[in-house]
């Protein structure tokens, strides 16, 4: 890949410029290398992936938690059983391992029965809703009354298929430029001209804005104002390998149970350690990655409930 260092001042053209060295970015980038395009990444960190992309739980959904008829909801289902093959090519770690999604009262099995029916207008395969002795066979010792079961919910490495994408797209030639950071975008008769904070121009046809946490402020440097990001950071405690093999599905509560979101839940990593999260604080500084001993204690208590 190129890096700032190794480059001098350049003019180049693309047929297509990628903003953003992230999973979103680097598979658009793969993707293109398909083709006879000249293709380029813009990156401001030094390495691919140093924002959210490898600051997640690396899980893969099964399409539960969206409207039916939705892209997303769509997208979630056709890109789960997707990843599979995609992993295996790329030798990124992938593991099926399936979720229980647990009620500890009648209100939350009402909210099961909602999730199964939406799955399985998503297309989600093999839901089943579980009693308690049924869940205690996936998983022991875990509370509740009943649980829904989605078996094609995986782990994956998110890290690891990040870097993955980005060293085939290289190999098939497309151009990184990291330590890149976008100052300003014009569009002219031809495309789009975009200059970098290190005084580089870039010029192509077509710019696609994979900013992540950015992506907004890369759309304003086009006067694009109606995208806005509001920072929300999620802290995860990271339980050390001595007790792999002690949780074999991911249990998460009822969405909504004890707080925003899919709430505090047990994840396995598919090397072998334990995640408790993630907390749900917005902030100002979206580069605020910190963890802190406050909320490692709140995790460390929601984990022992």
């Amino acid at each position: 890949m190129s890096t700032g260092i190794e480059s001098q001042k350049r003019s180049d053209q693309y047929d297509v410029l990628v903003i953003g060295a992230g999973v979103i970015g680097n598979s658009i980038a793969r993707e293109l290398s398909r083709y006879r395009l000249h293709v380029g990444v813009l990156e401001k960190e030094q390495d691919v992936g140093m924002g959210t992309s490898s600051r997640n739980s690396g899980v893969l959904h099964s399409g539960i938690h969206y409207k039916p008829g939705t892209l997303r909801a769509r997208l979630d289902v056709q890109g789960n059983s997707l990843m599979k093959d995609l992993c295996r090519e790329l030798k990124v770690k992938i593991d099926y391992i399936g979720k229980l999604t647990v009620a500890f009262d009648q209100t939350d099995v009402e909210t099961l029965e909602r999730l199964k029916a939406q799955g399985e207008a998503n297309g989600v395969p093999g839901l089943e809703i579980l009693d308690a002795d049924q869940m205690r066979e996936k998983q022991s010792d875990v509370g509740g009354i009943k649980a829904l079961w989605s078996p094609s919910t995986g782990i994956i490495c998110p890290y690891g298929l990040t870097i993955a994408l980005a060293d085939n797209a290289a190999v098939n030639g497309v151009k990184f430029f990291l330590g890149y950071e976008v100052s300003s975008i014009q569009r002219n008769g031809q495309g789009f001209v975009v200059r970098t904070v290190n005084g580089n121009t870039f010029n192509t046809k077509v710019l696609i804005n994979a900013a992540g946490l950015f992506s907004d402020r890369i759309c304003e440097m086009l006067g694009i104002h109606e995208y806005r990001i509001y920072p929300c950071r999620g802290e995860y405690l990271i339980l050390d390998k001595r007790l792999k093999g002690r949780l074999s599905v991911l249990v998460y509560p009822v969405p909504g149970h004890g707080g925003a979101g899919l709430g505090i839940h047990l994840t396995n990593t598919v090397d072998g350690n334990i995640l408790i999260g993630p907390s749900n604080e917005y902030i100002d500084d979206r580069d605020d990655y910190a963890t802190t001993a406050v909320v490692m204690d709140q995790l460390r208590k929601k984990g022992h409930e």
